[in-house]
């Protein structure tokens, strides 16, 4: 396999993840509209989620949008600026998306370990 096929497999994978990453943003917008039933911000349901499951670790509004991340480093979930104190459910999907990942860290799934080694670099 010569350099353009590295090439054209790196601009496919370059176009895939524009396009996926468009429509998280069309559907966030789209559902970040309609207040979720609770009516709690988002950083809220998190930490309530984090104490269901026997957690208590820091949530921190980060700056931009869907920045949201958890950094498991830190043992840290950053929640963004759009997220942190919305009641939409876009804002309730994305924490509760974060929070679904730092059960999987604390519960040792593996893919999720590999992708705390890996991702730094």
């Amino acid at each position: 396999m010569g350099p353009y096929f590295y090439l054209l497999l790196a601009i496919s994978v370059m176009v895939l993840s524009l396009i996926a990453q468009g429509r998280v943003q069309r559907v966030f917008q789209k559902y970040n509209q309609m207040p979720a039933v609770r009516g709690i911000p988002a950083a809220q349901l998190a930490q309530d989620l984090l104490f269901q499951n026997g957690l208590n670790l820091p949530i921190q509004q980060v700056q931009g949008a869907l920045t949201d991340h958890y950094d498991p480093r830190s043992d840290v979930v950053g929640l963004s600026d759009a997220v942190y104190g919305s009641s939409s459910v876009s804002a309730y999907a994305v924490a509760a998306h974060e929070i679904g990942h730092v059960l999987q860290y604390h519960e040792g799934y593996a893919p999720m370990k590999l992708r705390s080694v890996v991702l730094p670099a």
